[in-house]
C-alpha cells in the first residue's frame, strides 16, 4: 500500500444526514462501483438543496456485519451520492438514504482507491481494538470534496467516516 496513513482520527458527533444518489448491491471483492459514479455524474446537477459541494461513497452492510468474517464475497449496498438539506420527491433512478445521528471516527486518507481497502483493514485491526470504541452497525462513508483528484491519483484525499461508540456506553 502506497497510501499515506494517518491513524489519528478526529472524533465527531454529527447530526443525521440524507444522501441522494444511486445505489446497487455489490460485494467487497466485486470492485464494480465506477459505473454507478458515471451514471450519477449527469444527475448531480438535478439534485436540489445540496448541503455541500462534495460527494459521498456510502457502504451499508447487513445486520450480520459485526458478527461474521469480512471477506471478498461479503455483500453490501453501495451508494454514490450527495448530501441534501431537504428532501423532495425524486426522479427515478435517484433514491434517498438517511444516515442517523452518531459519533464518528473521521480518518483522512490520501492515496488511490485501489489501496483504500488495505487502509480500512489497518484501522479495523490496528486502531479500533485499542481505541476504547466499538463499531456501530450503521453505514460507513467516504466524503470527497469538490477538489477530489480522482480514484487513480496517489494524492487524492478523502475522509473516511466510521460510526463508533465508547465501549461500555
Amino acid at each position: 500500500m502506497r497510501a499515506k496513513l494517518n491513524l489519528t482520527p478526529e472524533i465527531v458527533r454529527r447530526q443525521a444526514i440524507t444522501i441522494v444518489g444511486l445505489s446497487k448491491a455489490t460485494s467487497v471483492g466485486a470492485n464494480d462501483t465506477a459505473q454507478l459514479w458515471s451514471s450519477l455524474g449527469p444527475l448531480r446537477k438535478t439534485i436540489p438543496y445540496r448541503s455541500d459541494t462534495g460527494s459521498y461513497s456510502v457502504q451499508c452492510y447487513g445486520d450480520t456485519f459485526l458478527t461474521t468474517a469480512f471477506t471478498s464475497p461479503t455483500s453490501y449496498e453501495y451508494w454514490a451520492g450527495v448530501a441534501v438539506d431537504r428532501l423532495q420527491p425524486l426522479e427515478s433512478p435517484l433514491q434517498a438514504l438517511h444516515i442517523p445521528s452518531a459519533t464518528w471516527a473521521v480518518f483522512t486518507y490520501i492515496g488511490m482507491a485501489k489501496d483504500f481497502g488495505a487502509f480500512v483493514g489497518v484501522i479495523m485491526h490496528n486502531w479500533l481494538p485499542y481505541s476504547g470504541y466499538q463499531l456501530l452497525a450503521l453505514p460507513q462513508f467516504q466524503y470527497m470534496d469538490e477538489n477530489y483528484l480522482g480514484p487513480c491519483d496517489p494524492e487524492a484525499q478523502e475522509q473516511f467516516w466510521l460510526p463508533i461508540k465508547k465501549i461500555g456506553h
